[in-house]
Protein backbone atom coordinates (compact mmCIF):
# COMPACT_ATOMS: atom_id res chain seq x y z
CA UNK A 1 0.00 0.00 0.00
CA UNK A 2 3.29 2.65 0.81
CA UNK A 3 4.62 1.65 -2.53
CA UNK A 4 0.93 2.33 -4.36
CA UNK A 5 1.02 5.57 -2.49
CA UNK A 6 4.29 6.41 -3.89
CA UNK A 7 4.34 5.46 -6.89
CA UNK A 8 0.98 7.75 -6.93
CA UNK A 9 2.82 10.74 -5.40
CA UNK A 10 5.74 10.14 -8.73
CA UNK A 11 3.06 10.00 -11.37
CA UNK A 12 1.42 13.45 -10.26
CA UNK A 13 4.98 14.91 -10.14
CA UNK A 14 5.64 13.77 -13.48
CA UNK A 15 2.18 14.76 -14.69
CA UNK A 16 2.30 18.62 -13.47
CA UNK A 17 6.13 18.99 -14.76
CA UNK A 18 4.74 17.23 -17.79
CA UNK A 19 2.25 20.41 -17.91
CA UNK A 20 4.38 22.47 -17.27
CA UNK A 21 6.84 21.88 -20.07
CA UNK A 22 3.93 21.40 -22.58
CA UNK A 23 2.65 24.97 -21.30
CA UNK A 24 6.29 26.45 -21.85
CA UNK A 25 6.72 25.03 -25.29
CA UNK A 26 2.73 26.44 -25.78
CA UNK A 27 3.70 30.36 -24.53
CA UNK A 28 6.85 30.31 -26.94
CA UNK A 29 5.19 29.34 -29.63
CA UNK A 30 2.67 31.90 -29.79
CA UNK A 31 5.06 34.72 -28.99
CA UNK A 32 7.67 36.49 -31.02
CA UNK A 33 10.31 38.27 -29.70
CA UNK A 34 10.07 42.77 -30.06
CA UNK A 35 12.33 44.79 -31.99
CA UNK A 36 15.13 46.09 -29.31
CA UNK A 37 15.88 48.55 -31.89
CA UNK A 38 15.30 49.89 -35.08
CA UNK A 39 17.69 47.93 -37.09
CA UNK A 40 16.20 44.58 -36.12
CA UNK A 41 14.70 42.83 -38.99
CA UNK A 42 11.94 40.56 -39.58
CA UNK A 43 10.36 38.60 -42.31
CA UNK A 44 6.75 37.32 -42.03
CA UNK A 45 4.53 35.39 -43.78
CA UNK A 46 1.98 32.55 -44.19
CA UNK A 47 2.37 29.61 -45.74
CA UNK A 48 -0.34 26.67 -46.61
CA UNK A 49 0.19 23.10 -47.94
CA UNK A 50 -2.84 21.44 -50.02
CA UNK A 51 -1.33 17.84 -50.49
CA UNK A 52 -3.79 15.37 -52.95
CA UNK A 53 -3.09 11.95 -54.79
CA UNK A 54 -0.14 11.00 -52.30
CA UNK A 55 0.57 7.28 -51.80
CA UNK A 56 0.06 6.36 -48.12
CA UNK A 57 1.32 3.48 -46.96
CA UNK A 58 0.84 3.98 -42.74
CA UNK A 59 0.52 7.69 -42.82
CA UNK A 60 -1.46 10.09 -45.38
CA UNK A 61 -0.41 13.64 -45.67
CA UNK A 62 -3.64 14.37 -47.96
CA UNK A 63 -5.28 17.05 -47.14
CA UNK A 64 -4.51 20.82 -45.85
CA UNK A 65 -1.61 21.76 -43.71
CA UNK A 66 -0.50 24.94 -42.11
CA UNK A 67 1.38 23.80 -38.99
CA UNK A 68 5.01 22.90 -38.64
CA UNK A 69 5.89 23.39 -42.38
CA UNK A 70 9.72 23.87 -42.21
CA UNK A 71 10.50 27.20 -44.55
CA UNK A 72 14.49 26.94 -45.06
CA UNK A 73 15.58 29.89 -47.19
CA UNK A 74 19.66 31.00 -48.19
CA UNK A 75 21.17 34.03 -48.26
CA UNK A 76 22.22 33.98 -52.39
CA UNK A 77 25.88 35.74 -51.82
CA UNK A 78 27.36 33.79 -48.33
CA UNK A 79 25.20 30.44 -48.81
CA UNK A 80 23.96 30.54 -44.95
CA UNK A 81 20.89 28.83 -44.91
CA UNK A 82 17.98 29.76 -42.31
CA UNK A 83 14.63 27.32 -41.29
CA UNK A 84 11.89 28.15 -39.34
CA UNK A 85 8.34 26.35 -38.63
CA UNK A 86 5.77 27.77 -39.43
CA UNK A 87 2.67 27.79 -36.04
CA UNK A 88 -0.43 29.38 -35.78
CA UNK A 89 -2.49 29.25 -39.76
CA UNK A 90 0.94 29.05 -41.56
CA UNK A 91 2.28 32.13 -39.96
CA UNK A 92 6.36 32.01 -39.72
CA UNK A 93 8.75 34.46 -39.02
CA UNK A 94 12.52 34.93 -39.34
CA UNK A 95 14.23 37.78 -37.27
CA UNK A 96 17.41 39.27 -37.21
CA UNK A 97 18.12 38.31 -40.62
CA UNK A 98 20.78 40.02 -42.47
CA UNK A 99 20.00 42.26 -45.22
CA UNK A 100 20.95 40.21 -48.71
CA UNK A 101 19.23 38.32 -51.63
CA UNK A 102 17.49 35.15 -50.50
CA UNK A 103 16.02 32.24 -51.99
CA UNK A 104 13.44 30.01 -50.49
CA UNK A 105 15.48 27.19 -51.07
CA UNK A 106 13.56 24.27 -48.97
CA UNK A 107 10.02 23.65 -47.86
CA UNK A 108 9.31 20.12 -45.79
CA UNK A 109 6.43 18.71 -43.85
CA UNK A 110 6.38 15.73 -41.78
CA UNK A 111 3.22 13.93 -40.28
CA UNK A 112 3.88 10.93 -37.81
CA UNK A 113 1.48 8.00 -36.06
CA UNK A 114 3.18 6.50 -33.48
CA UNK A 115 6.46 4.85 -35.33
CA UNK A 116 5.48 5.33 -38.78
CA UNK A 117 5.56 8.65 -41.05
CA UNK A 118 5.15 10.23 -44.06
CA UNK A 119 7.28 13.33 -45.38
CA UNK A 120 6.65 15.58 -48.29
CA UNK A 121 9.40 18.42 -49.33
CA UNK A 122 10.44 20.17 -52.57
CA UNK A 123 13.07 23.00 -53.35
CA UNK A 124 11.43 26.01 -55.02
CA UNK A 125 15.13 27.51 -55.87
CA UNK A 126 13.80 30.01 -58.50
CA UNK A 127 12.47 32.63 -55.82
CA UNK A 128 14.80 35.46 -55.52
CA UNK A 129 13.84 37.98 -53.20
CA UNK A 130 15.52 40.66 -50.82
CA UNK A 131 15.88 41.43 -47.43
CA UNK A 132 16.02 44.85 -45.93
CA UNK A 133 17.53 45.49 -42.85
CA UNK A 134 15.09 47.58 -39.72
CA UNK A 135 11.88 46.83 -41.69
CA UNK A 136 9.07 43.95 -41.44
CA UNK A 137 9.52 42.19 -44.62
CA UNK A 138 5.86 40.77 -45.53
CA UNK A 139 6.09 37.84 -48.13
CA UNK A 140 2.20 37.42 -48.16
CA UNK A 141 0.54 33.81 -48.35
CA UNK A 142 2.94 31.07 -49.98
CA UNK A 143 0.49 28.01 -51.50
CA UNK A 144 2.29 24.68 -51.95
CA UNK A 145 0.47 22.24 -53.93
CA UNK A 146 1.38 19.13 -54.39
CA UNK A 147 -0.34 16.50 -56.46
CA UNK A 148 1.01 13.09 -57.26
CA UNK A 149 4.90 13.81 -55.83
CA UNK A 150 4.50 17.07 -58.43
CA UNK A 151 4.87 20.40 -56.70
CA UNK A 152 3.94 23.89 -57.71
CA UNK A 153 3.68 27.37 -55.83
CA UNK A 154 2.13 30.51 -55.68
CA UNK A 155 2.85 33.82 -53.95
CA UNK A 156 -0.37 35.22 -53.39
CA UNK A 157 1.07 38.61 -52.46
CA UNK A 158 -2.03 38.51 -50.13
CA UNK A 159 -0.02 40.92 -48.02
CA UNK A 160 -2.76 43.02 -45.96
CA UNK A 161 -3.79 39.92 -44.77
CA UNK A 162 -0.58 38.46 -43.39
CA UNK A 163 -0.02 41.72 -41.81
CA UNK A 164 -3.71 41.96 -40.51
CA UNK A 165 -3.64 38.21 -39.06
CA UNK A 166 0.09 39.17 -37.32
CA UNK A 167 -1.59 42.67 -36.21
CA UNK A 168 -4.75 40.88 -34.77
CA UNK A 169 -2.88 38.38 -32.93
CA UNK A 170 0.25 40.28 -31.59
CA UNK A 171 -1.15 43.53 -30.75
CA UNK A 172 1.59 44.63 -28.59
CA UNK A 173 4.20 43.54 -30.59
CA UNK A 174 6.25 46.60 -31.71
CA UNK A 175 6.94 45.28 -34.66
CA UNK A 176 3.58 46.94 -35.27
CA UNK A 177 5.11 50.02 -35.01
CA UNK A 178 7.87 49.61 -37.71
CA UNK A 179 7.71 50.11 -41.13
CA UNK A 180 5.94 47.14 -43.08
CA UNK A 181 7.56 46.25 -46.99
CA UNK A 182 5.74 44.21 -49.41
CA UNK A 183 8.80 41.91 -50.24
CA UNK A 184 7.79 40.06 -53.74
CA UNK A 185 8.43 36.38 -54.23
CA UNK A 186 8.66 35.37 -57.85
CA UNK A 187 6.88 31.86 -57.14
Amino acid sequence: MIELLYMGEKMKKLSIGLIIILMSFVVGCTSLPNAANRNHTLLIGQVVLEARGMPASYVSINGTHKVGIEITIQNVESGRTYSVLSQNEGLFTFTDIPEGNYIMSKLYFKRTSGNAWRDIWTEPRRNQFRIQEGYVNNVGIISWHSEDSRSLFNANKEYEQVRNFYQERFRSSNWNEKEWRNTSIGL
